[in-house]
């Protein structure tokens, strides 16, 4: 993010501003019911713990989508030049990886160097 420990602290505080001490002024000075304000205060925190949620998991897809594009352009190249066998062992460790992590093909099939 930022090099400076100064400015990374700075940027925490705004937005705690932002987003949570804002938001509680704003509620607490509302001319209606105690238990109105309260709702007001649960939907709006909550409406904030489901967009992080929501972005954290597109921020995820966008990862995973990544990884996807770069095997299929390894495995087209792959399936052209290397033998069959070679390439259906390489795909049975790939379905049988653990899905947390990623796993790159091309780190099985290294590109190969240019030739000028």
């Amino acid at each position: 993010m930022t090099s400076s420990p100064v400015l990374f602290f700075c940027y925490v505080i705004g937005l705690l501003l932002l987003f949570f001490v804002l938001p509680v002024g704003v509620v607490c000075r509302l001319k209606v019911p105690k238990w109105t304000k309260g709702l007001l205060a649960f939907n709006y925190f909550a409406l904030i713990v489901i967009l992080f949620v929501q972005i954290g998991a597109a921020g995820s897809l966008f990862a995973a989508n990544k990884v996807a594009k770069r095997n299929l352009t390894t495995l087209v190249r792959v399936l052209r030049d290397e033998p069959d066998t070679k390439v259906v062992k390489a795909l049975e460790q790939y379905l049988a990886h653990d899905e947390s992590s990623y796993f790159l093909l091309s780190e099985q099939f290294p590109e190969p160097a240019e030739k000028e």
